[in-house]
């Protein structure tokens, strides 16, 4: 189990409202549909118990690793792996700022897999809701790359078939 920081006094107002931060806001298809924070990381949270059950510290850092959007809004990647380095890193910095502001310290956890998790739920997602958008190119270059990450996690067999079954191919 991971620790408990038994200095910090959550609030839990504030908690509930991070999670309702809304995903997918900026994008032209998927700002149609309601996701938000909380039901994402429930979601990357359910995949890392499948995918790597006994890695509790995994769950608990999946449970709350997009809070810190809360006070960014959630930016896309492609958005922020165009920023210049110092603007992404004002954003990561303020992200963290606002995670440790809600839960404390950091959870240590391999952050393959939580990538590699949060990953696939975009994926997973956006293929159920817009199955369109699997047939674009930047679909299947994220798809490619989530398999990378899960050969490299050593659980490429459940993900192409989490992939195969959702229709990103």
């Amino acid at each position: 189990m991971t620790a408990i920081d038994k200095n910090h006094s959550p609030d839990l107002a504030a908690i509930f409202k991070a999670g309702r931060t809304r995903r997918w806001h900026v994008h032209p298809v998927l700002s149609d549909y309601d996701d938000r924070l909380d039901a994402h990381q429930g979601r990357v949270a359910r995949l890392a118990m499948a995918l790597f059950p006994g890695d509790h510290a995994l769950v608990c850092a999946a449970l709350r690793h997009d809070d810190g959007e809360s006070a960014t809004a959630d930016l896309p990647s492609w958005l922020k792996d165009n920023m210049p380095p110092e603007v992404r890193a004002w954003f990561d910095t303020l992200e963290n700022l606002a995670e440790c502001e809600l839960w404390g310290p950091g959870i240590p956890c391999d952050p393959l897999r939580l990538m590699l998790c949060d990953r696939l739920d975009s994926i997973q997602w956006a293929a159920h809701n817009a199955p369109r958008l699997m047939a674009g190119k930047d679909w299947k270059g994220r798809v490619i790359v989530v398999r990378g990450m899960a050969k490299l996690a050593g659980v490429a067999a459940a993900v192409d078939s989490a992939l195969s079954k959702a229709g990103a191919r």
